[in-house]
């Protein structure tokens, strides 16, 4: 490398991939990844030093930028940590600062423009990438913020605590509460909540931000009772392309070859919620449909288990959609399974042996059953 900027390149692109390696490795943020970034820097001003040497330095643009950041040991997700990188330039005409705005994507037109190249007019549907304004002083192009980053941002989640909060609105008969937004805390403070793989967030939730479960990663939900009665809340988004059936959440596995398996499933499939329960020798199934073909997009799922009447109702989006009656024995076995898993089955194995993904905002669950009270103050929430 150091023997190609002897030979004076018109342009050089040189791809240090040891400080991903080091995160995917050893993890984002650990004492490994910043050690193997104090080595790459050492790389860096080396080579900044041979075009010193080569007589061309005052002629050459330098750029250094990284694609992405990270997080544990994976990326993708919506974090700061995440989308945010380093981006330095230094050569003739940089103004230096920093500018206003920039993306990675940016980095194309730069170089376009450091050649003296064309740069294609702006689209957003098309060719993007821009020169960030101010960054050189003889560019007085305006930079163009992409109509994505003007749209409305999304009605932010209220505190679990506030005036308008769920600890507020439904006092004491929240027993987990989640609302999904850039952490897997449990917001009402009764649980605990441990990963498994990588749980990823982006910003476009119903309220605040949203997680993606299934193939790359659940949780586990510690301390969880249940009681008699109990309903659970959340979001869904309904993709009628999903290539089977996603198990949700639930205490046991849905494999119908494994009917020992106590507890109960929540099961979402093109067109429909399944609820599976087991009581030890038997499974049983209730289905709601989402009554459109093609349905897709965001979806309110509430199932309320009713002990006293034996009843399991399914809500979508505030209305009570379908009711069953079960025998007991289905009602006794519902706490009896495993641990309480959120994004795959009990085992953890449903959704990443089936390469199963979706999305879902604020998991709540409440003591006992929902009145139609109830089921106002949640529509008015979130309308």
């Amino acid at each position: 490398m150091l023997d190609c900027i002897k030979n004076k390149p018109v342009f050089l692109f040189v791809q240090l991939d040891e400080v991903d390696g080091a995160g995917h490795h050893n993890g984002y943020g650990t004492h490994e990844y910043f050690s193997k970034i104090t080595e790459i820097d050492g790389m860096v001003g080396r080579m900044y030093d041979a075009y010193q040497a080569a007589g061309i330095i005052d002629d050459t643009l330098f750029v250094c930028i990284a694609d992405h950041g990270g997080i544990n040991h994976s990326h993708g997700g919506w974090s700061d940590t995440e989308k945010r990188v380093f981006f330095a330039a230094s050569g003739r005409g940089v103004t230096g600062g920093e500018p206003e705005f920039a993306v990675t994507k940016d980095i194309s037109a730069v170089v376009l423009y450091a050649l003296g190249l064309d740069i294609p007019d702006y689209n957003e549907n098309g060719y993007s990438s821009q020169v960030p304004e101010g960054m050189f002083d003889d560019c007085d192009k305006p930079y163009i913020i992409p109509e994505a980053m003007l749209r409305p941002v999304f009605r932010q989640t209220e505190g679990f605590d506030s005036p308008e909060g769920f600890g507020k609105l439904f006092s004491s008969r929240i027993n987990l509460c989640m609302f999904m937004d850039n952490t897997l805390t449990d917001e009402s403070g009764r649980c605990t909540v441990t990963e498994n793989g990588r749980v990823k967030f982006y910003s476009n939730g119903v309220r605040g931000e949203t997680a993606e479960f299934g193939k790359t990663g659940n949780i586990v939900i510690g301390g969880l009772d249940f009681g008699r009665s109990f309903t659970f809340s959340l979001w869904l988004f309904a993709d009628p392309g999903l290539d089977g059936s996603a198990c949700i959440l639930g205490n046991k596995s849905p494999e119908r070859g494994q009917h020992q398996s106590e507890g109960f499933n929540l099961l979402l499939r093109n067109h429909s919620v399944m609820v599976q329960l087991g009581c030890g020798n038997d499974d049983t199934d209730s289905v709601t449909s989402f009554e459109t073909d093609g349905y897709s997009g965001w979806v309110n799922i509430a199932v309320s288990f009713d002990y006293d009447n034996l009843e399991i109702t399914t809500v979508i989006n505030f209305d009570r959609k379908h009711i069953d009656t079960v025998d007991k024995k289905y009602f006794d076995a519902l706490s009896s399974g495993g641990v309480f898993t959120v994004g795959d089955d009990v085992n953890g194995q449903f959704n990443s042996g089936r390469n199963l993904i979706f999305r879902m905002d604020d998991l709540i669950v409440f003591e006992g059953i929902l009145s139609d009270k109830d089921l106002n103050i949640l529509k008015k929430y979130y309308s």
